[in-house]
């Protein structure tokens, strides 16, 4: 019995070693959880200083706040997991005491059992002895009277007593010993059930951060696409529609153009024919009529004293000199 409760005990202390390595485990995963969730609360403290108009519920937004969420609900997970495995370890350090208090006590109750073995084993050796010694000298010996056989008796049923007292003691001492055994067994069991529990938790977790993480990181890198991709389209469009407006201004100044020129052409035409006309005129200002000589019939002549009033005049009707024409005698 004193074996089994001293195994128990080694057990018990394996266990407490198992499960504060596990608490530790626990807490370094819950420390683990601050630095993602500052990183969350940042990012989502950033993206609301955007611009007026580009603060809308996008996918973003919606994922940082899912991944904040899945960061507070884990560690609110660890944290209640820490608290149940500081309690068990607290009742597995209780229950070795206990188990250790036992041993103890049974230890001592050894010691004393063992000495009283040997005390009464040199008891019954002299007992023994002492026998023998009556035996050989037991006719010299006067006769026994009937007081000595009624203490006899009464000495018995003291002795019976006694030692059915010492049965019921042991019974008992045996059983609180067995159920001390078993409860310290029911106490590693529900431990190592809270270590396996402890450790799905934290790959569970775990997990849960980082695909919500993971998708934020997504969301992110695709929202940052789509922002240079419109940014792309934007500058694009711009540089299309700065091409056409070239386009259609250069179209402009060609039709324009092609209307000066042709404007052109016609005042030059005009102006030739203008030039005619002038020159028409002025050899009609420069001839007079000139009497028939000999027989000859009158015709008009050119005047000497016409022509140079005719040349300013048309110098001064056309603001520049009129080049000469070709005096024309009829």
């Amino acid at each position: 019995m004193l074996e089994k409760l001293q195994h128990r005990a080694q057990s018990l202390e394996n266990s407490i070693q198992h499960t504060k390595q596990t608490l530790g485990k626990l807490e370094e995963a819950l420390e683990a959880k601050d630095a993602p969730l500052i990183l969350c609360s940042w990012r989502m403290e950033q993206r609301e200083r955007r611009p007026l108009r580009e603060q809308v519920r996008d996918h973003v937004e919606v994922s940082l706040e899912t991944e904040k969420a899945a960061l507070l609900d884990s560690q609110r997970r660890l944290q209640d997991v820490i608290q149940k495995t500081k309690q068990t370890v607290q009742a597995l350090e209780n229950k070795l005491e206990e188990v250790r208090q036992d041993i103890q006590q049974k230890s001592q109750a050894l010691s004393v059992d063992e000495l009283c073995l040997r005390t009464t084993s040199r008891s019954l050796e002299q007992i023994v002895d002492r026998s023998a010694f009556l035996r050989t000298a037991g006719g010299n010996l006067p006769p026994a009277r009937g007081g000595s056989r009624g203490t006899a008796r009464g000495a018995d049923a003291r002795r019976e007593v006694t030692a059915l007292e010492s049965f019921r003691n042991e019974v008992l001492r045996q059983k609180e010993a067995l159920r001390l055994n078993q409860s310290a067994i029911h106490r590693e069991e529900a431990a190592k059930e809270l270590r396996e529990e402890a450790n799905k938790l934290m790959a569970r977790v775990q997990r849960n951060v980082e695909d919500a993480a993971g998708k934020s990181e997504k969301c992110m890198k695709d929202r940052v696409n789509e922002n240079q991709l419109m940014r792309r389209q934007e500058h694009q469009m711009t540089l299309l529609k700065c091409h056409e407006e070239l386009r259609q201004h250069h179209q402009n100044e060609k039709n324009i153009l092609q209307d000066l020129q042709e404007k052109k052409e016609q005042l030059k035409e005009d102006l030739r024919d203008k030039t005619s006309a002038l020159h028409i005129d002025l050899n009609c200002l420069t001839h007079e009529a000139q009497p028939s000589r000999h027989g000859q019939a009158p015709r008009p002549a050119i005047s000497r004293q016409r022509l140079p009033k005719a040349m300013k005049a048309g110098d001064n009707e056309c603001g520049a000199k009129v080049p000469k024409a070709p005096l024309v005698s009829h």
